[in-house]
């Protein structure tokens, strides 16, 4: 029987702001006793399903360092760590500093290739553990999806793979019973994974990451699961946190996964206790002084344990008058609580049934971004193009995210691609395209005038 452990979205160098620093060490405290958990768990090998770091390129070297530190104690335990790139490691060219840890031979990843419209995936495979691993990682503006949907991915090595345990790795988001709604607009159908899967080969563990919260959180007989962030990456995160402590009792953590011939069992193993997380309400009067308010929150602080990261939400009811003042708080409590250490807050001010709740905003304007994005490049290709901006809106689409690695390299293939499109969508002249000179048909562009496909790039 194999035996895994199922991790994703540590999020490491997240909560950098000042008044959430404990949350951020808090970040990568948690990643060294998953690190010591597993040594201790000794499974056949790690999946990690993406999201190494907040940004490509990570804020603090000491962060960095820890994350080394962890690896090499797995690979001094021989212990595999098998990992995919996920949106946040993964720089605008496709590159990530993943591949710095893997160069160290601390980590793994399946390979992956784009060939025109095609994405290739290439599995690890491990004879002695009878494993095949594929991943899918996460691109920028969910390209990865695009891939899934119109079923633009092709396994290779197939017939190595066969006759293994086989685990796909993917980070997306799925339309999963009971995946927060935060997720679901940006989310693509389940069958559209179980779809691109050749005929022939059976996977027996998809292992997915991008979702933040554990699913499911009670079944085991499943073979399709996020094990979700040990921590997050903003008070969104911390919320949903509270949320799994009222409803199901339980924390976060990672999946157990145990495969063999005839099933596949992904228990979700919750045993990370902290940030302890705690709410308080207060109703804003302005008769009342800004010190009072104060003091009630630090006196609800007063039994904390030091030996606990607590992150503290506190929910302010205010007249629209006076939110103004409740700047004032903030600033007043984050001066007190300077030098507990081990607390961080968040003030969300409800004002005559409007929330403004900084986080909450930021997220719908993220998730606005998402969603509108393509349509909104449409729009204003059209006002600009016209009937052209199909073609432009090809290309962006197949501009190559994730396969080079130098400016070069990614100037050269764009122009590649771009010249493939126009060609395709213009035609070429035979015996010019001997000549390696790029020439539309005879077909007038705007203005009645007949020009090469690089007059039309410009």
């Amino acid at each position: 029987m194999l035996s895994i452990i199922h991790v994703a979205d540590f999020h490491i160098s997240s909560f950098l702001k000042f008044k959430d620093k404990s949350l951020h060490d808090l970040n990568i405290k948690l990643f060294k006793l998953i690190i010591d958990r597993i040594i201790e768990e000794q499974p056949d090998l790690v999946l990690f399903s993406g999201d190494l770091f907040e940004k490509p390129l990570p804020a603090k070297l000491d962060d960095i360092k820890s994350v080394m530190e962890g690896l090499i104690k797995l690979r001094e335990s021989r212990i595999p760590f098998y990992a995919i790139p996920g949106s946040h490691d993964m720089l605008p060219d496709g590159s990530s500093y993943l591949e710095i840890l893997e160069s160290a031979n601390l980590l793994k990843m399946p390979k992956y290739t784009i060939k025109g419209r095609i994405l290739e995936i290439k599995p690890i495979v491990d004879e002695k553990l009878n494993v095949a691993v594929y991943g899918i990682p996460g691109f920028k503006r969910n390209l990865e999806q695009k891939y899934i949907l119109e079923r633009r991915i092709k396994f290779t090595e197939v017939d190595r793979a066969k006759g293994k345990s086989i685990i796909l790795m993917v980070h997306t988001s799925l339309n999963l019973e009971g995946i927060p709604q935060r997720y679901i607009k940006q989310s693509i159908p389940k069958p559209s994974i179980t779809s691109i899967v050749p005929p022939g080969l059976n996977v027996n563990y998809y292992a997915l990451g991008h979702v933040h919260r554990p699913y499911p959180i009670t079944l085991k007989n499943i073979n399709i699961a996020y094990p979700g962030a040990p921590l997050g990456r903003d008070w969104n995160d911390i919320y949903e946190t509270l949320e799994l402590t009222k409803v199901y009792g339980r924390g976060r953590g990672f999946r157990k996964v145990k495969i063999d011939s005839e099933r596949t069992i992904s228990e979700f193993i919750d045993f990370i206790d902290e940030p302890v997380v705690k709410e308080l309400n207060i109703e804003f009067k302005p008769s009342r002084s800004i010190d009072s308010y104060i003091r009630d929150i630090l006196g609800e602080m007063r039994d904390y344990s030091s030996d606990k990261v607590y992150a503290i939400v506190i929910n302010v009811k205010a007249p629209i008058g006076e939110v103004n003042k409740v700047a004032h708080i903030e600033h007043e409590l984050q001066r007190k609580i300077k030098n507990f250490g081990n607390i961080a807050f968040h003030i969300k001010v409800e004002s005559e049934g409007v929330s403004l709740d900084e986080e909450r905003i930021i997220a719908l304007i993220s998730d606005f971004k998402e969603i509108n994005a393509r349509s909104i490049e449409e729009e204003v290709l059209r006002k600009v193009l016209g009937e052209e901006a199909n073609i432009a809106m090809r290309i962006l689409d197949e501009l190559p995210y994730g396969i080079t690695h130098t400016k070069r390299e990614f100037i050269e293939c764009a122009s590649s691609k771009i010249f493939q499109i126009l060609a395709e969508e213009f035609g070429l002249k035979e015996e010019e395209e001997k000549k390696n000179s790029i020439i539309v048909e005879e077909k007038p562009r705007r203005g009645g005038k007949v020009g090469t496909i690089t007059e039309w790039l410009t």
